[in-house]
This record gives structure tokens, C-alpha cells and sequence, in this order.
């Protein structure tokens, strides 16, 4: 996993305390695309 992933998904599992799940699998995928740039 690299430092980016890692730190997104870190902020994301924050972020889930105030989202639905299904916002957090789309963050999860907008997560991926960033990686990937």
C-alpha cells in the first residue's frame, strides 16, 4: 500500500463516521483514480 493510499484511506475511515456507506465505497473509488495520476 503506498503512504498515499494509506493516508487517503486513513482520512476516509474519519470521514465515515459522518457519512453513509455507500458515500464511503464512491470516496473509496475517487481514492483509487488519485492514485493512479
Amino acid at each position: 500500500m503506498t503512504p498515499w493510499k494509506k493516508a487517503c484511506k486513513d482520512l476516509l475511515q474519519k470521514r465515515h463516521q459522518l457519512l453513509l456507506k455507500n458515500n464511503m465505497i464512491i470516496d473509496f473509488q475517487l481514492c483509487e483514480v488519485e492514485e493512479d495520476r
